[in-house]
């Protein structure tokens, strides 16, 4: 009875992570709108259906990503790639590298270990307790290159090692066990994640590369 009652309460914990990190979006959507061509506000679920499958309930994408331009100030800023500190776009109201770690990444509750790392390996932010090394870092950079590298020896972060699944010349995706690391490139950094069961590879995959595709954007 006590194992019955144990099995209960984990499956009970999935389900309510799993709803976690799907389900508010697809509410919140509803409240949440984008001007169109004619001047009406349209819900941003008519502009990207697929976003609000995959998101997650706590997640800052859709106020990260698609803010009103009535908030969104007029000059936007990127941050610097030699200061860690430096100031973040004003786009997503966020005032340090640490801050895309923190308030996107890990704040969508689909990431639960984070790191932004240039090229070389030389660690930009991390969330806490995430300890990878420069030498980790950039053989992953090296990696999105050739990946036959990776085929054989997979990936280590923070002394874990992630067996290879897939990836692109942009994109990584390893996994250990019940954590999943997916790994973006852009033209000056890495974006490196690390997620857990239940949340399913999509979901950590679209958190990432929306970051990606933000950072490609404005150069970097």
């Amino acid at each position: 009875m006590d194992q019955l009652e144990h099995t209960r309460k984990h499956t009970s914990h999935r389900r309510t992570q799993t709803r976690t990190c799907t389900d508010t979006l697809t509410q919140a959507h509803h409240h949440t709108t984008l001007p169109s061509p004619s001047g009406a506000r349209l819900p941003i679920s008519r502009f990207c259906p697929i976003f609000f499958h995959f998101s997650s309930p706590d997640c800052l994408l859709f106020r990260t990503f698609f803010a009103s331009p009535a908030t969104t100030p007029a000059k936007s800023r990127t941050p610097s790639v030699n200061n860690a500190q430096a100031t973040a776009p004003d786009f997503f109201n966020m005032s340090s590298w640490q801050d895309y770690v923190d308030k996107h990444l890990l704040a969508s509750r689909c990431v639960t270990k984070a790191a932004i790392a240039g090229h070389d390996g030389n660690v930009w932010a991390k969330s806490e307790g995430f300890d990878v090394s420069k030498e980790e870092l950039s053989k992953i950079a090296l990696g999105f290159e050739n990946q036959d590298t990776l085929t054989s020896s997979g990936i280590t972060l923070a002394s874990v090692r992630y067996i290879y699944l897939s990836g692109t010349d942009k994109v990584i995706r390893a996994k250990q066990g019940k954590v999943g690391a997916h790994c973006v490139k852009t033209q000056q950094t890495i974006v490196v994640s690390l997620y857990e069961d239940p949340v399913q590879p999509q979901q950590a995959a679209l958190v990432v590369e929306k970051l990606g595709d933000h950072l490609v954007a404005h150069g970097y």
